[in-house]
């Protein structure tokens, strides 16, 4: 009877060595801002930067945090922060999805800007090469007043060296 509790005890697995893993890099690509009447376009080229952090489980599933900080509007000769955070799911280290909150400035062309607070529904695909990686990302933003937001961008990520954890 205590045998086969032994034998499971002995038998039982440690925890993978390194099991938080981060990347950082740049970003840009196109952004399109709907019934926004400040813009001389909707179209918007953005430059932003990212940092990512996974947290692995047993499986192929891993625990994602995002956050990223952007300009978007350079096209157009306009300054617009906009920051992110973003919780949500990697699978096979390759196929991110998500959601979080987004901040960006309104009043682009008034002496006093306002901030909107609006919700990113974000998806991507990561391609690994030789130790950068290729991130092709989408977002949506959703907006009870008409002016929702689309994103799409791309740059490139390298890997953070983070110690190990010893137990």
């Amino acid at each position: 009877m205590f045998i086969p509790l032994f034998a499971s005890l002995a038998f039982a697995e440690t925890p993978a060595q390194n099991s938080h893993s981060m990347r950082n890099g740049f970003r840009m690509g196109y952004g399109y801002i709907s019934n926004e009447h400040n813009l001389r376009s909707p179209h918007l080229f953005l430059i932003g930067y990212e940092n990512t952090h996974t947290f692995s489980a047993s499986g192929p599933l891993k625990i994602l945090a995002l956050s990223n900080i952007s300009i978007a509007g350079i096209n157009q000769g306009l300054f617009i922060p906009t920051g992110s955070l973003i919780l949500g799911y990697q699978l096979y280290d390759r196929l991110q999805l998500g959601v979080g909150p987004i901040a960006s400035i309104t009043a682009i062309t008034e002496e006093t800007p306002n901030w909107r607070l609006n919700m990113l529904l974000a998806a991507g695909y990561t391609l690994d090469l030789d130790g950068f990686h290729l991130p092709l990302h989408i977002g949506f933003v959703p907006d009870i007043d008409n002016r929702w937001r689309i994103y799409a961008t791309t740059g490139f990520s390298w890997s953070v060296g983070l110690k190990p954890r010893s137990y």
